[in-house]
This record gives C-alpha cells, structure tokens and sequence, in this order.
C-alpha cells in the first residue's frame, strides 16, 4: 500500500475472509453515507462488495483457507475454487487499491493525501478525479446535486471506477476460467 500502509482501517485478517469482507463492506458505505452526493463510488463498492460478499460465504474457507494470487494461478488444473479465490482477492486488491484512497481523502488534508498518491505514482486520472472531488467537497449538497457540479462530481467517480475496472479488476478477472468469467459477466 505504500504510503497508505500506515492506515490499517483494522481489516480482520485475509484467511477471515467473510468477516473482512463485511467490513470492507461497511467502510465503503459509511463513506457513502457521509456524503452520498460526492462518493458515488463508494456507493456502487459497496453494493458490489456486498453481493461478492454473499457469494464469498457459500464457500467453506475453514476447509480450504485461502491461497495467494500467484498460487492459485500457476496450478496446471485449476477448479472452481481457484475462481473462488480470485474473487476474495479481487474484492481485497479493490479495498487495497481504490477503496483505502476513498478513506484516507476523507481522512487527510488534501495536500497530504495527493503527496500520498503522488508517492504511489497513481494514474494521471486518479489524480485528477481526487483533486476535482477536493474542489467540490466544500460545496452545499444541494449544489453537488446542480447541473455542472451534478457532472464533474460523476466524471470523477467515473474516472476512479473506470482506473478501478480497468487496472485493478481486469488484469485479475482475466485470470478466471472462461465458464466461470462468462457466469460472472452474465450475473452482473
């Protein structure tokens, strides 16, 4: 997490893998709901984390535990439990990713935050979507609700869904099996 290392957010272990899940879950949407008209993202993160939470506790994790992303990819016959575990870790690599940023903007100055961001070398849209969400965070609710205010606070969540599908999500779902990848695409 690099920089963002020092805000543990007290995530219950990896191998808990249900109990993580539901606090991951409720980080994004008590970040929701302290500002529901400027963290959309944060809404629709925990409407997914949910419902990958929901499939996450039909698996028996006592029995099988957990397996990192290089060991469940390398396996030559890999089953629907492999999937399984990519699913955790993508859900994981999120929160990791994208999901410790929403908290620590809402936590931090702005200026400490964007050093942090800075130091991770994230992309150019991160950066510019966050600092776009600063601009407007001092705005009335009411205001972030008007016409171009309503537009730049979606372009910048879209901007920070689209870095999150594209360079966080991808790469890992690309990893599934074509059955399961095909179910998934189809369920959502």
């Amino acid at each position: 997490m690099n920089g963002f290392s020092k805000y543990k957010f007290n995530l219950p272990p990896e191998h808990k893998v249900v109990k993580r899940n539901r606090v991951i879950t409720a980080y994004y949407a008590q970040l929701y709901k302290v500002n529901p008209n400027l963290f959309k993202w944060a809404g629709m993160a925990a409407f997914a984390s949910f419902h990958i939470g929901e499939y996450l506790k039909m698996w028996d994790w006592e029995t099988s535990g957990i397996r990192t992303f290089e060991a469940t990819c390398k396996k030559k016959n890999r089953s629907i439990e492999d999937d399984v575990q990519i699913i955790r870790i993508i859900n994981n690599r999120i929160f990791q990713e994208i999901g410790s940023e929403h908290l620590a903007f809402n936590q931090l100055d702005f200026e400490s935050f964007q050093s942090l961001l800075k130091e991770k070398k994230r992309h150019s849209l991160v950066l510019e979507a966050f600092e776009r969400l600063d601009r407007l965070r001092s705005e009335s609710q009411n205001k972030l609700l008007e016409g171009s205010v309503y537009e730049e606070v979606w372009q910048s969540n879209m901007q920070i869904l689209w870095h999150e599908q594209s360079q966080v999500v991808q790469p890992l779902f690309d990893k599934l099996s074509m059955l399961f990848s095909g179910a998934m695409s189809f369920v959502a």
